[in-house]
């Protein structure tokens, strides 16, 4: 039998652009969601974010339609 090798491959690095695109606003409210807390990495003069970061924080402010609360 022969042993299976495994390895995890890193989470990309994304630009504030591809970013904005992906969760669907302008890199104006980017700037203010990172202002708020969203995670992200300062390399240079660029911001890059992880998807997985990015999705995690805004699971974390998640509203509750059905009151119109947010749930923290």
């Amino acid at each position: 039998m022969k042993k299976q090798l495994s390895f995890d491959i890193p989470e990309k690095w994304h630009s504030m652009n591809e970013t904005a695109i992906y969760i669907g606003v302008s890199r104006d409210t980017l700037v203010e969601y990172v202002k708020h807390g969203m995670p992200y990495a300062k390399i240079g003069r660029t911001w890059r974010f992880k998807f997985s970061d990015v999705d995690a924080w805004l699971q974390s402010y998640k509203v509750n339609t059905s009151i119109g609360q947010t749930m923290m």
